[in-house]
Parts: C-alpha cells; structure tokens; sequence
C-alpha cells in the first residue's frame, strides 16, 4: 500500500506539475526544475531529520541556483562586445 501510494501520489502529482510546468513555462524551465531536486531534498533532510549541513552543500546549492536562474533568463551575464571602427 504505502509504494503504491508513493507512486500515485508522488509520481503522480510530479507528472501533473511537470505538464503544467512545460505549458506555463517551456520545457527549458521544466528541464531546470530537475536541478533543484538536491537542493530541496538537502533543506529537507536539514530541517526534517536534523541532519548537519557541510559548509559545501550551501555553496553547491548557491551554484544550482545561480545556473537556474542564468539559464531561465533570470540573470543576465555581461558580455563583452568590441565595436570595430
């Protein structure tokens, strides 16, 4: 009962969420949403099973959001562009 209710429901719910990711904001966005599963899941086991968090898990997740964020556009990297005369 209780694989079953985790693949309904979790399973279940996170193919949901997906197409309604996909529609709303393209698959680039839905394709990052994988990334951030570390870092969620690291929050959790912190807050929830009190688990230590390392100094590098921080660092690591400010790295994924970082990409997250410059992939969807959210942050935009200075370019250099030369103008030729």
């Amino acid at each position: 009962m209780a694989i079953t209710a985790l693949g309904v429901l979790g399973t279940g719910v996170a193919l949901v969420i997906g197409f309604v990711i996909v529609k709303r904001a393209g698959a680039i966005a839905m394709s990052t949403v994988t990334y951030s599963i570390p870092v969620v899941s690291t929050l959790a086991g912190v807050i929830l099973l009190n688990e230590k968090l390392h100094w590098y898990e921080p660092v690591g997740a400010l790295i994924v959001l970082v990409g997250i964020a410059i992939v969807q556009e959210l942050i935009k990297p200075k370019s250099k562009v030369s103008k030729a005369a």
